[in-house]
C-alpha cells in the first residue's frame, strides 16, 4: 500500500453511529449521578459562581486603593472630602 493511500485510509470513517454531542454527554452524566450527588453538584457550581464575583469585585476595589496610595495629593484635593 503507497503512503499515501494509507493515510486516505487512515483517516476515513470507519464507524456509522453518530458522535455524541457534549450537551448528550453531560446529560448522561447527569443521569447517572445520585440525587445526592446531583445537589452537591449544583451546590458547588453556585459557590464557584460567587467566588468568581467576589474575585472581580475584590479586584476592582484594589486598582483604586493603590491610586490612592501612588497620588494622596488628588484625594485631599477633591471637592468631595473637603
Amino acid at each position: 500500500m503507497r503512503p499515501y493511500n494509507l493515510i486516505k485510509y487512515m483517516t476515513t470513517e470507519t464507524t456509522t453511529q453518530p458522535q455524541p454531542t457534549l450537551r448528550n454527554l453531560l446529560i448522561r452524566l447527569w443521569r447517572h449521578l445520585s440525587k445526592r450527588r446531583q445537589r452537591q453538584l449544583g451546590v458547588l457550581l453556585v459557590l464557584m459562581l460567587a467566588s468568581a464575583f467576589s474575585e472581580v469585585i475584590s479586584l476592582g476595589a484594589v486598582l483604586p486603593f493603590i491610586g490612592i496610595l501612588t497620588a494622596p495629593e488628588k484625594v485631599f484635593n477633591n471637592a468631595f472630602v473637603k
